[in-house]
């Protein structure tokens, strides 16, 4: 639901993570429980064919991969696993499909206002010289030609 940012761990993490850095990357995400669940094993022979060679969240005995996670899933696994979580899944990715794209978009671009005065922010603060840094932040800006589409370049921020 939003773009990354910077973000202390989070308490309850704990004695989670202690080789982690203090401050990690956070990103806005919603959750909803399913009533009817699957487990990718039972079903790893029609699902091994979709998962990606590199990153794939699933080893080809079905179980997770500890070490992947936020990995992109494509849309050919994604409509497997939606047929097999059945109609709530379907519900599910239909309302996710007509959500209000200006809203997200509105949404995704204030995070990425956020993240990139954050980086303004650093590059003022870092001891490079002043003419180096007034470059680096004029050329930070310029890229928000492309994040909003205004050259012809393609639109929405790069991925």
């Amino acid at each position: 639901m939003s773009y990354c940012y910077e973000s202390p761990k989070p308490v309850e993490f704990g004695e989670v993570g202690l080789n982690w850095e203090a401050i990690g990357w956070r990103v806005r995400v919603n959750f909803t429980s399913r009533v009817h669940r699957i487990r990718p094993k039972d079903h790893i022979d029609l699902l091994l064919g979709m998962l990606p060679a590199r990153y794939s969240p699933l080893q080809e005995s079905g179980n997770g991969i500890q070490s992947i996670y936020l990995t992109e899933v494509r849309a050919p696994l994604a409509e497997t696993l939606i047929g097999l979580i059945g109609a709530e899944a379907i519900v599910l990715a239909r309302r996710s499909a007509t959500l209000n794209l200006e809203e997200s978009v509105q949404t995704q671009n204030a995070d990425m206002e956020v993240w990139e005065h954050h980086i303004e922010a650093a590059i003022e603060s870092d001891s490079r010289p002043d003419t180096d840094r007034e470059a680096l932040i004029v050329a930070r800006r310029g890229q928000g030609l492309f994040k909003h589409g205004g050259t012809g370049m393609g639109s929405g921020p790069p991925r």
